[in-house]
């Protein structure tokens, strides 16, 4: 008790009123005649340096060559799936269902009119296009490729059943495959000169805006846990206050005793406790076979309900005689015993003939009895307020401690967030520098 109270009564940590975000350590170079341009005006800014920095024309050539290709291979898949359709008999299916024939066409005419989208691509889009365009061609070839339907479809399309591979066999799987080729070798153009570094740029700026969305929603929820901190701070210091009051009621002291002695004996009857279910824990399941040939026993009935009370009472151990009874019966079968319990049953049961389940009875009732006289008070009342507020003064400093953590924790991915995005921002203003001789600041 006195130790709580010293814990208690010890000087409040500082009140929160807010937690500082600390800098990210860096060497500050003063760029006078930088043009300064806010994150949220870059993209727009960006965008209109895209004919200087690039080719636009030999981009838009390439664009074009790589959709022209793309839909090549999109009206032969066309005119394949339309081909087969006329002459699928979809009822001898053998190994599918007629739904899941429907839905491989449904599929491939899906694809189709991806590839012929009304949406413009440009240098920006082209690489969701794309990536989405051999998504679905890679699930399509993998689906005419898995058991049952790839086997359904050498009946259904007239293919060779003694070739086992696609590329050599279907003529869809064929141009399905092509579109990732065309891909590559897109990307590969694309991939070279001021393209990449374009690209980058545009990844660099997405980069640099999806950090500060973070920075925002972390440094939002900063805001809300120092809130609560402080809330939580202030509840504290009441609670202090309130206990002071408590201190100079009658009877505190000897409540303040008693309470030094509850705490003093807790890991004494933690361990006594312990030693007792220790000892009737392994005997459970045969006590309950006992009781079947005894269910009038009322010590049986007693300890089966609560080792430790059953124990406590228990002043002739009356258990004993149903222990020495357990092993007759266990000798005779009557009780079923587990092998790999048998030799700690016959441990217990020594231990109960020997005097030892005795000697453990009376540390246990020793001890039970000093932690009663030590709960008992005089003033009731006063007690309750003492444990009322003990809880409330142990939550609130749970509560404290918990959102001081989560603010650290915070803070931290603030950090990393900000190195991130600063890396991100100087080599975007160094690759500008480099391209355009333009000496831009990306202004956070």
């Amino acid at each position: 008790m006195k130790k709580f109270l010293k814990k208690f009564f010890s000087k409040p940590e500082s009140k929160v009123e807010s937690v500082p975000i600390e800098p990210v350590p860096e060497q500050v170079e003063v760029r006078s005649n930088a043009e300064q341009i806010a994150l949220s005006q870059i993209g727009e800014w960006l965008k209109a340096q895209e004919a200087q920095f690039l080719d636009t024309g030999n981009v838009e050539e390439e664009i074009n060559d790589y959709l022209h290709n793309l839909r090549e291979v999109a009206q032969r898949i066309n005119n394949q799936i339309d081909q087969y359709i006329d002459s699928m008999d979809l009822t001898q299916l053998r190994y599918t269902t007629v739904g899941e024939i429907n839905l491989l066409v449904s599929d491939a005419q899906t694809l189709v009119k991806l590839v012929h989208t009304k949406q413009t691509i440009t240098a920006e889009n082209v690489d969701r296009f794309s990536s989405a365009v051999q998504e679905r061609a890679r699930k399509l070839m993998e689906k005419m490729g898995s058991q049952g339907i790839g086997e359904e479809l050498i009946s259904l399309w007239g293919l060779n059943p003694e070739v086992e591979d696609p590329a050599q066999n279907n003529p869809l799987w064929l141009e399905l495959n092509k579109i990732s080729l065309l891909k590559d070798e897109f990307e590969h153009k694309r991939d070279s000169g001021k393209w990449q570094k374009w690209s980058l740029l545009q990844r660099l700026l997405n980069l640099m805006i999806t950090s500060e969305e973070k920075v925002q929603i972390l440094k939002f929820r900063m805001k809300a846990n120092q809130q609560h901190l402080l809330q939580a701070q202030e509840s504290w210091e009441e609670r202090q206050r309130e206990f002071s009051v408590l201190r100079n009621e009658e009877g505190f002291e000897e409540l303040e005793d008693r309470e030094e002695n509850k705490e003093m004996l807790s890991p004494q009857m933690e361990q006594a406790k312990q030693k007792v279910l220790v000892f009737f824990s392994p005997l459970k399941p045969y006590l309950h076979q006992l009781q079947e040939f005894d269910p009038d026993s009322s010590i049986l009935d007693d300890y089966l309900t609560s080792y430790l009370t059953a124990f406590y009472e228990d002043d002739d151990l009356n258990i004993i005689p149903l222990i020495r009874k357990l092993r007759l019966y266990m000798e005779d079968q009557r009780v079923k015993v587990d092998q790999a319990d048998l030799a700690l049953i016959m441990e217990r049961v020594e231990q109960a003939n020997s005097g030892k389940l005795r000697e453990l009875q009376k540390e246990y009732t020793q001890v039970k009895s000093k932690y009663q006289e030590a709960e008992k008070t005089v003033n009731r009342a006063l007690s309750m307020k003492y444990e009322d507020l003990k809880y409330r003064v142990e939550h609130f400093e749970a509560e404290v401690k918990k959102l001081k953590k989560q603010v650290k924790e915070i803070e931290e991915q603030i950090k990393l967030e900000e190195i991130s995005q600063k890396k991100a921002k100087d080599k975007f203003e160094s690759l500008v520098r480099e391209n355009l001789g333009k000496d831009v600041e990306v202004v956070v």
